[in-house]
């Protein structure tokens, strides 16, 4: 019976664990590579999103003013037509009012639901790149700790995102009817 054979085993695991730990890091020039590209689409799809936004706030300026001008255009006309009554007039006022609520209601909407991708696509953006960063350290230890940190600014920044999301919904819910 070979007594030596249970810590030789041991130690042979010990050792290839540990340089299993240390082989699992990248070179710093693979690390950067990767850093470099999940960089670049990080600002493509940033710059995507932004596009996105951009176009929901020009449809909803647009709505917005197209409801302004048909509002005044009927308050006009019932101020003009000889037979309007005051009441004709304070209708005509109110539905204008109500028709420019509904398009600034459904504008800010649009806005909110925009402006929710774009702070998603730069948390998933800033998180792959800090994954990425995190490939580099020479241990499983410092990889672990640092992608923990990696997701926690991520969740906190999905956190917010939604949380600023479900504001602006309520407040484009008051706009509207």
């Amino acid at each position: 019976m070979n007594t030596h054979r249970f810590p030789m085993t041991l130690l042979s695991l010990a050792m290839a664990s540990a340089l299993g730990l240390s082989a699992c890091s990248e070179s710093p020039r693979e690390t950067a590579e990767d850093v470099a590209e999940a960089s670049r689409e990080r600002a493509e799809t940033v710059s995507e999103a932004r596009r996105d936004l951009n176009k929901a706030v020009a449809e909803g300026d647009e709505a917005m003013a197209t409801a302004a001008a048909e509002g005044e255009h009927d308050i006009n006309k019932a101020v003009i037509d000889p037979d309007s009554t005051r009441q004709d007039v304070a209708d005509a006022t109110n539905e204008a009012v109500r028709k420019l609520d509904d398009a600034s209601g459904e504008a800010l909407e649009r806005n909110a639901e925009a402006n929710y991708d774009l702070a998603i696509a730069k948390a998933k953006g800033d998180f792959k790149v800090a994954s990425e960063q995190c490939d580099g350290y020479n241990t499983m230890a410092e990889r672990d700790r640092c992608k923990d940190a990696a997701e926690n600014v991520y969740d906190d920044m999905v956190a917010k995102a939604k949380a600023e999301l479900d504001d602006a919904e309520k407040l484009a819910d008051m706009y509207k009817d």
